[in-house]
């Protein structure tokens, strides 16, 4: 591997010259500011590529082997904007060092404690090498920092896009549920971040006109979360027949009720309480499933800010040719 370097940036090639894009560190006054707000993400904010995807700075170290990252044609990737569907991600999650020390300071002279938290900031990349087939992989990174050769793999993608006015509630209360995160600041601040692209895994219209794109590949299915959580048996078979698996009545059946939101919001394993029990969670872990319902953030919204969100939204989706979200199709006037 070998770094290219330009001021304030790095260019991450391997030996043949093959590598992710131009990763850029953010100004020192969006830092700033992006510290008083996000305390968890200590390390800083980095820039990727040209649509510039906001990443922690960790990211950099990780870069080239996410890239290089070898997908197995019996591998299924669900890929996400976060908050666009009900998983919890673990294909690049990374802690910055200094909320991996602090955490092992709390556990003070509980091995297993931290024994365990040291598992936990493993790359999951780095699991996922040594995993034994098939294996299922969720991610929020967009396809242009996924691994080069993955939709010529043969492994079967998912896609899955939210309406933003959603997507962006959720992951408000995502920020003020993990300390990794701990976002400081309200809502009509948190979507000031998010509409200037200033929040993890942004620019959101970028992610999503990547994912739309890839959608006539052979070996991806794009779904909207509109329509799964409309006809949750529709979805199922959908899904079913892209991975090539026949499900049988009863199978479907023990299906939808384990999609049951009030079953999954009661799930453990997606719930994390594991991590709330090594300190990476604040507040009730239930909480991680909340409504599960689409368009139930008006609440938040005030007419100015509505006004405002609508705008952006009509002035992106002009820019994504033949895209639109189901609720809006079916809206009038």
């Amino acid at each position: 591997m070998t770094l290219s370097g330009l001021v304030g940036s790095v260019i991450m090639t391997d030996e043949v010259g093959n590598g992710p894009a131009e990763i850029r560190e953010v100004d020192r006054t969006l830092h700033e500011k992006m510290s008083r707000f996000f305390r968890g993400e200590r390390s800083g904010f980095v820039e990727v590529g040209p649509d510039k995807y906001f990443l922690p700075k960790k990211y950099e170290e990780d870069a080239m082997k996410l890239h290089s990252f070898r997908p197995r044609p019996d591998d299924t990737w669900i890929v996400t904007f976060p908050r666009s569907a009900f998983l919890n991600c673990r294909f690049s999650t990374t802690v910055c060092d200094d909320m991996k020390k602090q955490l092992l300071t709390e556990a003070g002279d509980d091995t297993a404690r931290s024994t365990a938290l040291a598992e936990a900031c493993v790359p999951a990349f780095e699991i996922l090498e040594r995993a034994e087939s098939p294996r299922f992989i969720k991610t929020h990174l967009p396809f242009s920092l996924l691994p080069q050769d993955l939709l010529q793999s043969g492994a079967k993608v998912i896609y899955i896009a939210r309406n933003p006015k959603d997507v962006a509630v959720s992951y408000f209360h995502l920020h003020k549920f993990f300390r990794t995160l701990d976002f400081k600041g309200d809502f009509n601040q948190f979507w000031d971040f998010f509409e200037n692209d200033h929040v993890l895994w942004a620019p959101y219209w970028s992610h999503i006109k990547e994912g739309w794109q890839s959608r006539s590949n052979p070996n991806v299915c794009f779904l909207f979360y509109e329509d799964i959580t409309k006809d949750l048996r529709g979805a199922i078979k959908v899904i079913s027949h892209f991975l090539g698996k026949d499900i049988s009545p009863e199978g479907t059946e023990k299906l939808l009720s384990h999609l049951n939101i009030k079953n999954f919001r009661s799930n453990s394993s997606v719930n994390f309480d594991p991590l709330r029990e090594l300190g990476f969670l604040q507040g009730d872990s239930r909480l991680f499933i909340r409504e599960g319902k689409t368009d139930g953030s008006r609440d938040y919204y005030s007419s100015e800010l509505s006004k405002r969100v609508e705008k952006w939204v009509e002035e992106n989706i002009k820019q994504i040719s033949g895209f639109q979200f189901p609720k809006m199709l079916n809206q009038s006037g």
